[in-house]
Parts: C-alpha cells; structure tokens; sequence
C-alpha cells in the first residue's frame, strides 16, 4: 500500500527527515507526546510479494515525540557511520 492511501485514514502529511538537526528538532517538537502510530517510508517503491510500497515500516508508540526523537538519533548515527566519524563497534 503507498503512502498515498493512508492520507485517506487521517494521517498528516508526511515530514521529510532532514540533515539539518535545527529542522529536525522544530519537527520533533511539533509532535504530540501521545500515543500512536507512524509510518517510516522512502522516496522510492519496494518490490513487495504482492507489489510495491513506499512503505518501509509502520510501529506504533505510547509517546509519538520520544520515538521520533529516538528515531533522528538512529538516522544521524548512520550519517556519521558511512562518513567513517562514528564510532564503529570492534568486530568480534
């Protein structure tokens, strides 16, 4: 299913994540500490078994704010990794 149908199902239009942590925190902080569901997508489809989506996960959280802000932490790890700035974890 694409992103376009949840439109229909009262989700809000959707918040590009951004490399720019001062438009991300504005985001983060526009979020209610509710609970609820959101979408993480991409800007291109994925083949699925049935299909394409945009869709690359749905999750649900008692505290929207704190999972998106988790979530941008998560996103600016993996800029750093593939920039080699991050700390890498020692291969066993």
């Amino acid at each position: 299913m694409p992103y376009r149908n949840l439109k229909e199902l009262g989700f809000r239009k959707p918040q590009l994540i951004s490399t720019d942590k001062e438009i991300n925190k504005k985001f983060v902080l526009s979020v209610p500490r509710e609970s609820g569901v959101y979408v993480v997508m991409v800007q291109c489809d994925i083949k699925r078994l049935r299909g394409q989506s945009n869709i690359l996960y749905i999750g649900r959280s008692r505290n929207l704010q704190r999972r998106m802000k988790y979530l941008l932490k998560y996103f600016y790890l993996q800029i750093l990794l593939e920039a080699g700035e991050g700390i890498r974890p020692e291969m066993q």
